[in-house]
């Protein structure tokens, strides 16, 4: 029962962090073609005319918006990892809304 409640969250967050990242112009990358079935994190590749994930996640910690994983440190550049595990659902809210900021900030 536990475990599923806990599943049932993480999908809730993953979901709610799709969209967000969607809205942005990122692509979800997964294995199956699709949404990573599991987990606690995703890869996402930059929107289209954005190439350095370095650049992005410098800015937005220098900005103190978010932070996340350049996907170049583990072999895929152009991509970010965000966690959702541990971010509540006002968390990735406020990701929405920062998101474009920084964005901007690297164009």
């Amino acid at each position: 029962a536990v475990l599923s409640i806990i599943k049932e969250e993480l999908r809730g967050r993953r979901d709610a962090m799709v969209e967000v990242l969607r809205s942005a112009g990122f692509k979800i990358e997964s294995r199956h073609g699709g949404l990573p079935l599991g987990g606690i994190a995703l890869l996402a590749r930059l929107p289209v005319g954005l190439e350095d994930d370095e650049a992005v996640i410098d800015a937005a910690i220098d900005m103190g918006r978010f932070s996340a994983i350049p996907g170049s440190a583990f072999g895929a550049p152009g991509r970010i990892r965000f966690g959702y595990a541990g971010i509540p659902f006002e968390g990735i809210e406020r990701l929405a809304e920062v998101l474009p900021e920084v964005l901007d900030a690297v164009r």
